[in-house]
């Protein structure tokens, strides 16, 4: 700085330079470019016969960063377009897996009794479930006493189902001749003929079902 007597001046050679970040918020569709340039004019009042001069312009420089969002192109300095069309076609359905199974398949209904058997003639009764579309058909009879001798008489709706069948110490299966059931029907039994003291008895009634 210098001051004459007769002009005054004062000359500013190099003043500081300012840099002001400022900071946007993410906006979608918005680019801006880094060489987007501020150019700051200053203009301060001054004294009568006293001058001052800014050498050059000071400069702002903004940046707003965008984050990469679908469909849309951030630049300059970088280029992201991330689109939800990418994704390719569906591929073909498999082929149709096997029908699950219907038929037929086999379920038991027991008389059990425990100890001995002597005075023990007629057995409780069950009923069978039947829905329109089943087919269920009386199967046959699975049979065993821990000692002794006895028979059973498989009953239907008050009927007699085949002949007596004798029942040991030994596990027997006897057919009943797949008659065809119809819902709510009655299945029961009777023990007739003990020899000796016939002990605990196991009589599984099989029926067998099936769906069209």
């Amino acid at each position: 700085m210098s001051l004459d007597s007769d002009d005054i001046k004062v000359s500013i050679q190099e003043p500081e330079a300012v840099a002001v970040a400022v900071a946007s918020p993410p906006t979608v569709g918005v680019n801006v470019a880094a060489s987007n340039l501020v150019e700051v004019e200053v203009a301060t009042p001054t004294p009568e016969g006293i001058e001052v001069a800014v050498a050059e312009p000071q400069v702002i420089a903004t940046a707003v960063g965008i984050p990469p969002v679908i469909g849309i192109s951030a630049e300059p300095p970088e280029v992201m377009v991330i689109s939800a069309a990418n994704v390719g076609q569906r591929g073909a359905e498999g082929p149709e897996g096997p029908p699950g199974v219907v038929g037929p398949f086999r379920e038991g209904h027991t008389f059990a009794v425990l100890g001995v058997l002597q005075g023990v003639t007629a057995l409780p009764s069950f009923f069978v479930p039947k829905h329109a579309n089943q087919t269920v058909r009386l199967h046959g009879l699975h049979s065993k006493l821990v000692s002794g001798n006895i028979k059973i008489q498989i009953i239907r709706n008050g009927g007699n189902v085949a002949a007596p069948v004798a029942i040991t110490s030994a596990k027997t299966f006897t057919s009943l001749g797949g008659i065809a059931l119809a819902d709510g029907d009655e299945i029961s039994a009777v023990l007739l003929d003990p020899v000796g003291s016939p002990e605990t008895l196991s009589a599984t009634v099989v029926l067998e079902w099936s769906v069209p």
